[in-house]
């Protein structure tokens, strides 16, 4: 009888451990199918640029965050860095960053807020890939409040803040 409970006993542990490696396996393979772009149009906003570092212009800049945290960016105009840069976070701050696209329904919200009777904005992109879901949305002017959050959150937890030399 001892010897039937401690081979159940040892089949339960080995068959827990082998769950978990597989979750494990599974996360880290998710995660390598994320994908958050964002993109800043510079659009016209009724600021005349002067210089070539003149940050009084609509910043025209994009960037992407990998699963794993690679965030490649590149700035084109009115921004503190032109060029290309890259850098990482961690792989679990990408995790919430995708935790808080879920929590506002992105896949759910449309996919344009353009009050074509405001004219003076500068409209970003925003995309999230999670596996073989995409969904992107312009972002001009009417937005709920939420998505005005995440574009925040997303721009601060990315680290492109540095290259941008607005607050």
């Amino acid at each position: 009888m001892k010897i039937r409970l401690r081979v159940l006993l040892a089949s339960i542990v080995f068959l827990l451990c082998l769950i978990s490696h597989a979750s494990a396996q599974v996360a880290n393979a998710g995660s390598s199918n994320i994908l958050i772009s964002f993109k800043s149009h510079g659009e016209p906003c009724f600021e005349l640029c002067v210089g070539e570092e003149d940050l009084s212009c609509c910043p025209a800049y994009s960037f992407t965050i990998s699963g794993d945290g690679e965030v490649n960016y590149e700035g084109l105009i009115g921004v503190k860095v032109r060029g290309k840069k890259a850098h990482s976070i961690s792989a679990r701050q990408v995790e919430e960053l995708v935790a808080e696209f879920d929590k506002i329904k992105f896949f759910s919200l449309s996919n344009q807020y353009n009050d074509h009777r405001i004219d003076h904005y500068n409209g970003v992109t925003i995309s999230l890939t999670v596996g073989e879901r995409t969904k992107s949305i312009y972002v001009g002017h009417g937005q709920p409040e939420a998505l005005d959050i995440l574009l925040r959150k997303v721009v601060e937890v990315s680290g492109v803040k540095q290259y941008l030399g607005r607050s």
